[in-house]
């Protein structure tokens, strides 16, 4: 066989390679979207108004659970103050025929009763008849009492009034306890309750309640 027709067979068998064709990768820019394209306005400012309405309602709460917390503990020192500045003075002042030994059993039932009763309508008064009323002997004591608190500089005829509403906005929750000594960090504790969370006559009031606590020893 000639060297031509060697060459000839020799590529029938082994063909040349054959050529890899390149393709180029198309070069694609990612999309662009501005800020309408993607986000509502709309839905994004109601979505900060709930938020917004969320916090505040949290804080509402808190500052009501606070508001609570505050009246609970000022009924909790009316009763230390009843034992403290109240009782003594009672002893002294009042002539009637009660027996006024302890404040919490002998006092505050006729003052929470007698203060009821002053809240009540004409309406109410008439709806409420068989609520028990105070004889002519337990007015009396009401009566001594709230002058020893008013006529001596302690607190005001509102303020008074004032601490009567608060003790029954206390309910059950703050009763129940005869703390009969002042302790001074639940007195600062209102203090701070008082200032921060309570305003107009309600601060006043038990701040000034307060104030007389820390000065008796």
């Amino acid at each position: 066989m000639s060297a031509a027709s060697y060459r000839k067979t020799s590529s029938q068998f082994n063909p040349p390679p054959a050529k890899r064709l390149r393709l180029s990768t198309p070069h694609f820019q990612p999309e662009t979207r501005t800020t309408s394209d993607n986000e509502d306005p709309y839905a994004t400012a109601n979505l900060a108004n709930t938020l917004e309405q969320l916090q505040n309602e949290a804080s509402a709460q808190q500052k009501r659970r606070e508001q609570a917390d505050c009246v609970r503990r000022t009924s909790i020192l009316f009763d230390v103050f009843g034992y403290v500045v109240i009782l003594p003075r009672l002893q002294t002042e009042y002539t009637g025929p009660l027996t006024i030994k302890d404040w919490h059993d002998d006092v505050r039932a006729l003052l929470q009763c007698s203060f009821e009763q002053q809240k009540l309508s004409e309406k109410q008064k008439k709806l409420s008849e068989k609520q028990k009323k105070l004889s002519e002997k337990q007015k009396k004591l009401v009566e001594t009492v709230e002058k020893v608190v008013t006529s001596r500089g302690l607190l005001s005829y509102e303020q008074w009034r004032c601490l009567l509403c608060l003790n029954l906005m206390a309910g059950a929750s703050g009763k129940g306890k005869k703390m009969k000594i002042i302790h001074h960090d639940e007195v600062e504790k209102v203090k701070e309750l008082a200032t921060r969370v309570l305003d107009g006559t309600k601060q006043s009031t038990v701040l000034q309640l307060m104030r007389i606590l820390e000065k008796c020893e």
